[in-house]
């Protein structure tokens, strides 16, 4: 048995391109990017500023944080930075702080005791 399909030659090549969402879909989209209460709940972020510094002396980075409480060194900047955000939720739910929902903005000290954002 052999079947004629010759109708499906017209609907090989479309004149149009495809729309990417139905107007459904963009409604729902807009309401979620427009909306001032972010998804899944009731999320607080706490944000905590560390400060980070290069001890000339010592020859290694140090970050500190009188809220969480925390502070460490390391030789290496980026491996600092790895372990403070390792270590900061942890200590946070040690001493019974808020620990979900953690942004650590990371601060440099520079000689003359100002601070530049790095993270």
């Amino acid at each position: 048995m052999v079947t004629n399909c010759d109708h499906f030659q017209n609907l090989k090549y479309r004149p149009t391109l495809p729309y990417a969402f139905t107007e459904q879909g963009v409604a729902m989209l807009a309401a979620v990017l427009n909306s001032q209460k972010p998804m899944g709940g009731d999320i607080t972020m706490n944000e905590y500023t560390v400060t980070i510094a290069f001890d000339d002396e010592a020859r290694k980075w140090y970050a500190q944080n009188d809220d969480i409480p925390i502070i460490l060194e390391d030789g290496s900047l980026d491996v600092l930075i790895y372990r403070v955000k390792l270590a900061a939720p942890e200590m946070l739910e040690i001493n019974n702080m808020p620990h979900t929902g953690v942004h650590l903005v990371f601060k440099e000290k520079s000689a003359s005791g100002t601070l530049q954002t790095v993270l």
